[in-house]
Order: structure tokens, then C-alpha cells, then sequence
């Protein structure tokens, strides 16, 4: 706007001030060739009426204060001196910080969460008109604090560790359904880490090493009934193998092979008495 009055000014000025002559100590006003420097002034005029939006920004149009219907794309535009342009960032943009709640199970948790977002191009007029160009801080940054709250304390604590990625769901899940409300997109959240406070982290510990030592004592357990088992069918597969030569040579035992391990077994040599139960005969003599 100011470099339209200042264009208007040095046009208008220029144009009559130059068109005054001095011929024989008369004083008069014409046209004249020197009025061309007035087009200095018609120059500030074309140039108060160029807007340039930049890439990946969207251009919302007011006169004296008011919005207008409609928006301008990046690039170039001619616009009424009067109309102001102001250029909305529609590009994805960051809003990361500490946060901190409570369990369902009153436990202290903190983390640092991100939330990448951007505004609805369509909208941005709407947005300008109801929020203003600082919407982060207005709505963004307390509506991120307050549903991360929100969401935590739904968990306990032991679930927001051993469920992470579905509490970034939920938290991503609930964001959208409230920012949609201000025009603005949730392009995609982040739980960078998960704190808690050092007694509960010590209790985590603990559980953390006993559930490590029963699975230890499990596993060598296991071990052992295995190995009492395999020493078991050892012996069980020996005796098999026992039992089974056993018969094997009980039913190939007959007469004709008892006597052949007698005389095999045999010294040569008789027996010096025989008798009963009653009588002994001492029959060495009459073997000689």
C-alpha cells in the first residue's frame, strides 16, 4: 500500500510540477517531454499491485482486515494496492517436545513425542480467519500435550512398554480426530522414548531378572528330564537287547549241544566217588 500513495504522490507531483515553463519571464503550464519522468511514480503504482506467494505456500487475501473468499497458489500475482496477501505454510512441518503423564496404575510416565503436520491448503483462509498465522501455538502444541496425556493414562504402566507401537496408534489416532476439527492433517506421530520413575524402573528390573531365572531354571529342567529319559530308554533298549539273546540262545540250546559243551568242557578226567543219598562209593581203586 505504501509504495502505491508514494507512486500515486511522485506521479501526480511530478507530472504537474514538471509541466510548468518559463518562456520570455512568462510562466505557463503545458505537456511537455520532461512530464515523462512521472512514469517513476506510474512504475511504484504496478509494482505495489505485485504479490509473489512462495512454493509450498498458500496466499490468503484480505482488504482492510477482512478475508476474502478464495486463495492464491505460489507464484506471481497482480492484486488490488488495497488487498493484502499473507502467505500460509502449507508444507509438512514438525512440532516435537517433553512430555509427561500418568498411568492407569499411577505410575509417573515421560516421553518425547513428534507429530509431523500440515494445514489444508483448501482451508488455509478458514484457518487464518479463526486461528491466525500462529496455529501451533494456539491449538497445535496444547491440543499434542493434552491427548498425549489423555491417551497414557488409559495404559498401565507395564503396557506402554510391552505395547509401544499400539499406544502410538492410539495417540495418532485420537490427534486426528481432534485437529481435523482446526484443518489441520496429522501426516504422522512418533513415541521417540518412554521413562518412567527409577523405583519403577528398578521393579521392572527385578521382574525383568526373575522372569530371566525361572526361564533358566525352566530350560535346564527340560534338560534334565530329557537326559533322564534318554538314560532310560538306553536302559530299557539294553535289557531289550539282553532279554532277546537270551531267548535267542534258550531256543537254540538241545541235547546234542549240551553234550558237545560237556565233552568240550571235559578234562579227561572221572570222578573219583559216586553215591545217593544214602551211599558213597569211593571208586578210584577200580578205575585204576
Amino acid at each position: 500500500m505504501f509504495l502505491f500513495i508514494l507512486g500515486v504522490l511522485i506521479g501526480v507531483v511530478s507530472f504537474v510540477a514538471l509541466g510548468f515553463n518559463r518562456k520570455n519571464k512568462e510562466t505557463g503550464w503545458r505537456i511537455n517531454f520532461k512530464q515523462a519522468f512521472s512514469l517513476i511514480g506510474v512504475a511504484f503504482i504496478v509494482l505495489s499491485c505485485i504479490r509473489t506467494v512462495p512454493t509450498g505456500h498458500t496466499g490468503v487475501v484480505t482488504v482492510f482486515g477482512t478475508v476474502q473468499n478464495g486463495t492464491l497458489d505460489a507464484g506471481i500475482h497482480f492484486v488490488a494496492p488495497w488487498k493484502k496477501v499473507i502467505n500460509m505454510d502449507n508444507r509438512i512441518q514438525k512440532v516435537s517436545g517433553d512430555m509427561s503423564g500418568t498411568t492407569s496404575d499411577m505410575q509417573d510416565v515421560y516421553t518425547t513425542f513428534t507429530l509431523n503436520y500440515q494445514i489444508s491448503k483448501a482451508d488455509a483462509s478458514t484457518i487464518y480467519r479463526t486461528i491466525g498465522t500462529d496455529y501451533e501455538a494456539k491449538v497445535i502444541e496444547a491440543q499434542t500435550r493434552n491427548t498425549v496425556k489423555a491417551v497414557l493414562a488409559k495404559y498401565a504402566a507395564t503396557e506402554l512398554v510391552t505395547n509401544r507401537s499400539e499406544v502410538a496408534s492410539a495417540i495418532e489416532k485420537e490427534l486426528e480426530n481432534v485437529l481435523n476439527k482446526y484443518n489441520i492433517e496429522v501426516v504422522d506421530t512418533a513415541i521417540e522414548n518412554l521413562t518412567f520413575s527409577d523405583e519403577f524402573n528398578d521393579s521392572i528390573e527385578q521382574k525383568v531378572i526373575a522372569e530371566q531365572n525361572l526361564e533358566r531354571a525352566k530350560t535346564e529342567q527340560e534338560k534334565l528330564n530329557l537326559e533322564v529319559q534318554q538314560e532310560a530308554q538306553r536302559k530299557i533298549t539294553a535289557a531289550n537287547g539282553t532279554a532277546e539273546a537270551n531267548k535267542i540262545l534258550a531256543d537254540s540250546i538241545n541235547d546234542t549241544i549240551l553234550q558237545k559243551n560237556i565233552i568240550e568242557k571235559w578234562n579227561g578226567e572221572l570222578p573219583k566217588v559216586v553215591g545217593n543219598d544214602t551211599n558213597v562209593f569211593d571208586i578210584s581203586e577200580y578205575v585204576k
